[in-house]
């Protein structure tokens, strides 16, 4: 097993012939509109999104679960992402060695996750081998194995990890964030767990999680590539069968970014250069102004080189290497979360600078060449992500979470060039000039924290 991150396991194969991979991007990329997505209908419930390509004989399947992270017990945090991790740490008869020896038999490979709100796993085979990587995808939902050697050492990973988000000033500063603008709520939460949690946690604790939260309900599935829509149908009907009809355990609502009485939340940690964080509320991906939201991100702190925070905190004063931020979104909640590195000496001047952006943008708002220069950025941006099969049903499987329709990909350019430069500075003036909340990560002796 390779682990990516401690809330993703891998039992990744490298295909026999690696110039069919190179392929894969090369035939794979195509323009929006070529992304044909037909839904088929199993008998038991479950409606798959697929898109049928045979130019490469490989196919990308993966299924989602609704229910993640935020839906653990307050006693049992860390569960989902240990239960993720060791759902391909052996299943039916196999132990870890014999499964991952199967998969290597036909160059398959299997990944696994857990989210805030889902849990997944995806499969990438060659067409040739379906029925034997499916069957192996079925026993990793149906028949985990859970034991204990794996649990022990993914347990004792996790618990590593937790160590080094708290001395590490990116993770901390973030986390921090969170904590703040999420109060009562799992997001606020770390997902990894604590070292309390993750040392009290069982194999009877995962069995009883994986039972609540592996149903037919509302499941998310997506496969692209070289499979017939009667042999994806012949596969769904195949895991679906035995799964039970609903969720054991409740859906946790999406949290609404708070704005705490105290602006600025400081963490002491000795480290020679301060982490900032910060937050602002903004349009859920629901809302008609989602879009002006998402192209005023891209001004605000989205571009690498050209956005208003790289202009003013590292390119004309120097005092960090990367700032920038991002649309944090949920289908009914979002915020602007920015980020910045300097020296602890510029901590103040970093913090009146990037107040001063927010401030001047949410004033003055951008200008028709901001705008039109981010409607190309944006759109390009999501047509070069498409670039394989595996980068499409990530993509879908997204967009099925956050229950778009399935020709959202297509719809997608006009609604973002349908936003107006008198929507996207109504956004502006709307949400940035509200006070950020701000989170800092260094030592507070070199820089004062309040103004």
């Amino acid at each position: 097993m390779r682990v990516n991150s401690p809330a993703r396991a891998t039992y990744r194969l490298t295909f026999g012939l690696v110039t069919m991979i190179a392929l894969n991007a090369t035939l794979s990329a195509r323009p929006v509109g070529a992304v044909e997505v037909t839904e088929i209908q199993s008998d038991y419930g479950p409606v798959a999104w697929l898109v049928e390509d045979h130019r490469l004989p490989i196919i990308d399947f993966q299924i989602a679960f609704r229910r993640g992270w935020w839906s653990e017990p307050t006693e049992e945090e860390g569960i989902a992402t240990l239960t993720a991790n060791l759902m391909l740490a052996g299943a039916g008869k196999r132990d870890e060695t014999a499964f991952i020896d199967a998969l290597d038999e036909i160059s398959a490979s299997l990944d696994a996750y857990a989210g805030a709100n889902s849990i997944g796993i995806d499969l990438r085979t060659l067409a040739e081998h379906q029925e034997q990587a499916f069957a192996l995808l079925r026993d990793a939902i149906h028949t985990p194995r859970f034991d204990k050697a794996p649990l022990e050492r993914i347990r004792q990973s996790l618990i590593s990890a937790r160590r080094q988000n708290r001395v590490q000033p990116r993770q901390r500063a973030t986390h921090l964030l969170y904590e703040t603008i999420y109060p009562n709520h799992p997001a606020g939460r770390n997902r990894l767990g604590t070292e309390t949690s993750l040392a009290k946690l069982s194999r009877d604790h995962v069995k009883a999680f994986h039972k609540k939260v592996i149903a037919r309900e509302n499941v998310v599935v997506v496969a692209v590539g070289a499979i017939t829509p009667e042999a994806l149908a012949k596969q769904m009907n195949a895991l679906f069968e035995t799964m039970a009809a609903t969720y054991q355990i409740d859906e946790v609502d999406a949290p609404q970014c708070k704005a705490p009485k105290e602006k600025r939340v400081v963490e002491h940690l000795d480290v020679p250069q301060s982490e900032i964080r910060f937050a602002l509320k903004a349009p859920p991906a629901d809302s008609p102004d989602f879009f002006a939201a998402h192209l005023l991100n891209h001004i605000l702190g989205g571009s690498t080189f050209g956005s208003r925070l790289f202009l003013a905190v590292r390119e004309e004063r120097g005092l960090a290497y990367a700032t920038g931020s991002a649309l944090r979104k949920t289908k009914n909640t979002a915020c602007f979360i920015g980020h910045a590195g300097v020296a602890t000496a510029d901590t103040s001047e970093a913090l009146g600078l990037i107040g001063d952006v927010l401030e001047t943008l949410g004033r003055e708002g951008p200008n028709a060449q901001d705008l039109d220069l981010a409607k190309r950025y944006v759109k390009s941006a999501f047509h070069v992500s498409l670039d394989s099969n595996a980068d499409i049903a990530h993509r879908l499987t997204a967009l099925r979470l956050n229950e778009r329709e399935k020709d959202y990909i297509v719809k997608r350019d006009d609604l973002l060039d349908a936003v107006t430069l008198d929507d996207i500075r109504r956004v502006a003036k709307t949400y940035l000039q509200t006070d950020p909340v701000f989170s800092i990560v260094g030592d507070p002796k070199g820089f004062q924290a309040q103004p």
